[in-house]
């Protein structure tokens, strides 16, 4: 196979993996969104404190699962990577806000201690799901 038919085939090979993504990702997103809304209908009569706890950390999968699934819509539509500038103490309690249902979980207790002045990053939109792997990971 000469250079051009392989970067042919190659390119064919790219546009027919990002199509299976973002098909992958839609049939996934439909029924996330049906579980979504049952879980808030079961939230607002749920009394119980045991069931609303699971309640929550069912919440919080389904997010993650979600930010996940947007990563396949990222992959599919190749996009130029936005940055922005964020206050770092920002950026750490948000993502520990998407631990918390995980961390009650497993009574683990995040605290976070910030000094007025936090300076600010660089970093890209999506930067919740990056940093929630990687803490997750740590």
């Amino acid at each position: 196979m000469s250079k051009p038919e392989s970067r042919f085939h190659w390119e064919n090979q790219t546009v027919e993996k990002v199509f299976f993504a973002a098909g992958v990702a839609h049939e996934i997103r439909n029924p996330l969104t049906t579980l979504k809304g049952f879980l808030s209908l079961l939230k607002s009569r749920t009394t119980e404190k045991d069931s609303c706890r699971y309640l929550e950390i069912m919440s919080y999968e389904i997010e993650h699962m979600e930010r996940v699934t947007n990563q396949f819509l990222t992959v599919a539509k190749p996009q130029t990577v936005k940055f922005e500038k964020k206050n770092l103490g920002f950026v750490i309690r948000q993502v520990a806000s998407f631990l918390y249902p995980l961390a009650t979980m497993n009574n683990v207790q995040i605290l976070i201690e910030t000094e007025s002045g936090d300076p600010f990053i660089e970093c890209e939109e999506n930067y919740d799901f990056i940093g929630d792997r990687h803490t997750r990971n740590a």
